[in-house]
């Protein structure tokens, strides 16, 4: 490799930082480039380029200096060479959130722009700042000049002349033209000077005056943290936000959600095929997690190419939420049986339901012991068996040779970090319970009542109208009124803007009227009664159908909603929502959770930063929900939680509204070029996309609902996997191993820990992460300290080295502390702010705590498997 003073000697290399004078690069003080230096001896030498003056003719009247830039001279720093556009001062006041959440309707003065495909990469380099979706980083800011927004940095190589483009020449998107940066001076095709000149001129072009710093995010925080100065703590974020008038990003929240749905199913699938994986050892020559890694990395880029994705991720019965799965639809008649194997992948013991279709009434349902549990049967609805005819012909391209008749349900339980089957034959005597059905019409008496549900949680229905009106459970004294209804909001086409074009469309909401879904006449009840669970089926119009499930054992109630194809004739897009209505006092203000860890309080038309402006009093207020949200009083807890990302809000005190499909006619102009017009076609038969999904809702007493959110949001995230085979003969079963756990007998982790990686790597090591799921104080009993013991969790593995590493284990965390900056915070007590984490791993005890909210990220060296772990992995 070449030195570094002969990689970089063309053109004019300067040791110091250029100064202030005419025909120097920097306004900046001499001192500037030893501030921004690595403090690290590991770190490469920085150097300063001068160009030359042609590239600046048009600022000489003002006096405005050349461009410069400082480049790493090892590769071991290159985390990028970014360049980033400098004008006016550097720090504002606190309207800088303002600026994130209304970017249009404020002047910018500071744009740091980075090369826009490795953000992931670069977001841990954003020291100092706060990150938000959409890219947009917001640094903390101290003063203003005539209001302006003197701080804003934003990722990306674009935001800038125009929306999300960059200037032209810069556009660095598949099969542009735009000629790359090339920073190895070694090659022919090096080309930093020329790009940095055309970057400059088209910085000046905008504004006509420039600094231009070429840079890494490494430079940017060490100046920065040079400054010493007190930075304010931001614990919120900066949804919901806007670019400008009337254009709130939040419809993203909710498009395209049979994607999301899917995404989130096989995400699950991933997480436990890597623990599998390591279970069974990582294999060198055939396919591995990787592939199924990638699939899912790219159908989670908002851009992605989701035919290839799906193509990617089809197995073990994707279709089964319509009820499609061939593996179970086999006629257990003639002898044959089916073998289940339930797979949980959460580190504690549980139950949960398993719903499975089957072609024959009279079957059994027998343990890993040989003996037969509770089961039902419940018999396929008209609009199931519709929706899966024209699905699954969609997705396989041939209709089902086999139409079930029932679905089997039976509770399952599990040990963690593992698997129990399950045996399904033909019943020599007694079967399955088959459900029964009642359905309800209007009686005339509004005092007229239907009670549902099994177990200690009951819903009352007003038998005269069909609607829910009641939430009771015994075991929890809980005694709440509550209501369910459809609407939708009109999407605005954008037709009588006159400065701003603004359509509803992928990303932006933007709602023209809400309008009542209502029944076409009375809304009929079919209530499907059965030892495991009820469940309600009603049809709200022609394409909304419902069914609520109430289960014996569980104290939630379930919601499975089918939406679609939305109609369209009338030439309006339709954003459809539903709300479910408390009594509950909730002053304007509800939670919603980040990311699916902690929980942020909301509060209706309200900023803490600033004074919030309302123009959009829907779309201004509504925010991801990824986990679930809640809304409290001073005696209760009204919890909703999601099975894929959804918009949500409280648009009424007492009510939560969760935005549940979208479809447009409009593109809203931020880059998609088409409206959000999701079809499905067979055939010669073509119609907009209907989904099915489901959301469940909970009343605590105030302060218990917590727990419920948490232990029931990990199971939501990592459900039972299903694994299905044929067994011949009167041999109840034929796996050697029908139960298996990878943890000692005993152990469980404890109800606030969870277990996020379990992944095997190519060098041979296992990556292993931890997460507390409780923040401080938000439960009396699990929001503490929490340990677990690794000997116990790795029961027939022996530990011979334990590493801790970074969040995202690229170096060991030891090193990182080393280097780590620590930063001053207001208000804190020596201008430090410091959260209490668990202690150092002892190799002997092999014990990890965690704090709350706490993830710890380790490497692990293990001896090889045992024979035991192998033997119950061999199916």
């Amino acid at each position: 490799m070449a030195a570094p003073s002969e990689r970089l000697s063309p053109p004019t290399l300067s040791e110091s930082a250029p100064s202030s004078a005419s025909g120097t690069v920097s306004s900046r003080p001499s001192s500037y480039l030893d501030s921004v230096r690595p403090h690290a001896e590991d770190r490469p030498l920085l150097r300063t380029l001068k160009l030359g003056s042609d590239s600046v003719k048009s600022a000489e009247a003002e006096q405005v200096p050349c461009a410069s830039y400082a480049m790493p001279t090892s590769d071991s720093d290159k985390d990028g060479i970014f360049p980033a556009v400098v004008e006016g001062p550097e720090r504002g006041n606190s309207e800088y959130s303002q600026a994130a959440s209304q970017l249009g309707s404020t002047r910018v003065n500071v744009y740091n722009i980075i090369y826009p495909f490795n953000v992931m990469q670069q977001t841990g380099f954003a020291l100092g700042a706060g990150l938000s979706s959409g890219g947009r980083v917001i640094d903390r800011a101290k003063d203003s000049r005539d209001g302006a927004i003197n701080n804003l940095f934003t990722f990306f190589a674009g935001a800038f002349p125009e929306n999300y483009e960059p200037p032209s020449g810069f556009y660095f998107e598949v099969n542009d033209d735009s000629p790359v940066v090339q920073d190895n001076i070694n090659l022919f095709d090096y080309n930093v000077h020329e790009r940095v000149n055309d970057f400059v001129a088209a910085a000046l072009s905008q504004d006509g005056r420039v600094n231009a710093l070429y840079s890494t995010p490494t430079i940017y925080t060490d100046a920065k943290y040079a400054e010493h100065l007190s930075w304010p703590l931001k614990t919120d974020d900066y949804f919901p936000y806007a670019d400008r008038v009337n254009a709130y990003w939040t419809g993203y929240f909710t498009s395209r959600p049979a994607l999301k749905g899917y995404v989130r199913t096989m995400s699950a699938y991933y997480l436990a095929s890597r623990q599998l994986e390591f279970f069974k050892g990582r294999s060198e020559k055939g396919p591995t997690t990787d592939s199924l890694a990638d699939a899912l990395a790219i159908v989670q880029h908002h851009d992605a190419a989701e035919e290839i994705v799906a193509d990617s991720l089809a197995c073990m019965c994707p279709l089964l939420n319509i009820s499609y799965c061939p593996a179970t639809e086999i006629d257990l008649s003639a002898g044959k049986k089916l073998a289940v194997v339930v797979y949980n992948s959460l580190g504690w013991k549980r139950e949960d339901v398993v719903r499975i279709p089957v072609i024959n009434g009279n079957v059994t349902v027998q343990d890993s012991n040989g003996q037969e549990i509770e089961s039902q049967l419940l018999p396929l609805a008209n609009v199931s068996l519709l929706m899966r005819d024209f699905y699954a012909t969609a997705y396989v391209g041939k209709p089902p040779s086999v139409t079930p008749r029932y679905w089997l349900a039976f509770t399952a339980s599990v040990p963690p970090l593992g698997y129990s089957t399950y045996v399904i034959s033909a019943a020599k005597r007694k079967g399955a319970t088959l459900v029964t059905q009642t359905s309800y019409k209007s009686t005339g008496n509004p005092n007229d009542i239907i009670e549902v549900g099994p177990g200690n949680l009951k819903l009352i229905y007003s038998a005269n109208e069909g609607k829910l009106t009641q939430y009771v459970n015994r075991r929890s004294s809980v005694n709440a009124s509550i209501g369910q209804s459809y609407s939708y909001y009109s999407s605005y086409d954008g037709s009588q803007d006159l400065e701003y074009f603004q359509a509803s469309g992928a990303y932006v909401f933007r709602p023209n009227g809400t309008f009542p879904i209502t029944s076409e006449g009375q809304i009929h009840s079919t209530v499907l009664r059965g030892p495991v669970f009820d469940e309600v089926h009603q049809r709200i119009n022609s394409w909304i159908y419902q069914i609520t499930r109430v289960y014996k054992e569980k104290n939630h109630a379930e919601v499975e909603f089918t939406v679609g194809p939305i109609p369209i004739d009338d030439g309006i897009g339709k954003e459809i929502v539903t709300q479910v209505t408390t009594a509950m006092k909730s002053n304007k203000t509800f939670y919603t959770d980040a990311s699916g860890r902690d929980f942020l309080e909301r509060v209706r038309d309200y900023r803490a930063d600033w004074n919030l402006v309302v123009d959009q009093p829907v779309a201004g207020n509504y925010y991801p929900i990824n986990l679930g949200m809640y809304l409290k009083d001073d005696r209760k807890e009204f919890s909703i939680m999601v099975d894929r990302s959804v918009g949500g809000s409280s648009i009424v005190d007492g009510q939560l509204e969760l935005m549940l499909h979208r479809r447009l006619l409009h593109d809203d102009s931020r880059g998609v070029a088409e409206a959000l017009n999701e079809t499905v076609c067979v055939l010669d038969k073509c119609a907009g996309l209907t989904i099915q999904g489901k959301y469940y809702l909970r009343i605590d007493p105030l302060g218990e609902g917590a727990r419920w959110r948490r232990s029931f949001g990990q199971e939501i995230y990592s459900p039972f996997l299903l694994a299905f085979t044929e067994q011949d003969g009167d041999k109840w079963t034929n796996f050697k191993v029908p139960v298996f756990s990878a943890m000692d007998p005993s152990y469980g982790l404890p109800d606030n820990i969870a277990m996020i990686t379990l992944e095997e790597l190519e060098d041979g090591k296992v990556l292993f992460r931890l997460a507390h799921l409780y923040e401080v104080g938000e439960d009396k009993d699990l929001s503490v300290m929490a340990s677990v013991e690794l000997k116990k969790l790795f029961a027939d593995k022996k530990i011979n080295k334990i590493t801790e590493m970074s969040l995202s284990a690229n170096q060991e965390r030891e090193e990182m502390i080393k280097k780590k900056l620590v930063w001053k915070v207001e208000g804190s007590k020596n201008g430090e702010f410091k959260s209490l984490r668990g202690g150092p791993v002892d190799p002997i005890k092999l014990v990890v705590e965690l704090a709350p909210m706490e993830i710890r990220t380790f490497t692990i060296e293990f001896t090889s498997l045992s024979a035991s772990v192998k033997k119950g992995l061999m199916l």
